[in-house]
C-alpha cells in the first residue's frame, strides 16, 4: 500500500470532486430524447457533440497557460504564443511560467481568442475537406 501525505490525498480529493462533478455535468447535458442506439455514421458527430470536453476544467495559471500554448502551437509553443500576443520575445512568458512574473489578467482574452481562431479554422478546413473534389496528386 502506497503511503500519501495529507496534501497528496487532499490534492487527490479536489481532483476526484472536480471530476465528479464534470461527470454530472456531462450526464445533465444528455437530451431528454436519447435513442437506444447510434447509427454508426453518427456515432462520432454524437460523441463529439454530447461527450467531447475537458476532463478537468482548465485554470488560469501556468498550467492552463502551458496547455493553451500546446494546444495552440504544440511542443515548441511559447516563442509562437509570445508572437501571437505581440510580446518581442519569449521571455516574458518564460517569466510567467517561473513564476517570475504574474500572468496578467487581459492575456487570458487574448489567449481565449487565439483558441476559438484555430479552432474556427480547423473547423473550416475540415468541412472544405468532405466538399474538396480529390487532386491528382492523391491518386497516385
Amino acid at each position: 500500500m502506497m503511503l500519501q501525505s495529507p496534501e497528496a490525498r487532499t490534492a487527490l480529493d479536489e481532483r476526484r470532486d472536480a471530476y465528479d462533478e464534470r461527470l454530472r455535468s456531462l450526464v445533465d447535458r444528455l437530451p431528454a430524447s436519447l435513442p437506444d442506439s447510434v447509427r454508426l455514421e453518427e456515432q462520432g458527430p454524437f460523441w463529439l457533440g454530447w461527450y467531447h470536453t475537458p476532463p478537468w476544467p482548465i485554470k488560469r495559471d501556468i498550467h492552463g497557460l502551458r496547455e493553451a500554448g500546446e494546444a495552440l502551437f504544440g511542443h515548441q509553443w511559447q516563442t509562437a504564443l509570445a508572437g501571437a500576443l505581440g510580446l518581442s520575445d519569449a521571455r516574458r512568458v518564460r517569466q510567467w511560467l517561473s513564476g517570475e512574473r504574474r500572468i496578467p489578467d487581459g492575456i487570458w482574452g487574448d489567449v481565449k481568442r487565439l483558441l476559438k481562431e484555430r479552432a474556427n479554422k480547423a473547423v473550416a478546413v475540415s468541412e472544405g475537406l468532405d466538399t474538396a473534389p480529390a487532386s491528382a496528386d492523391a491518386k497516385r
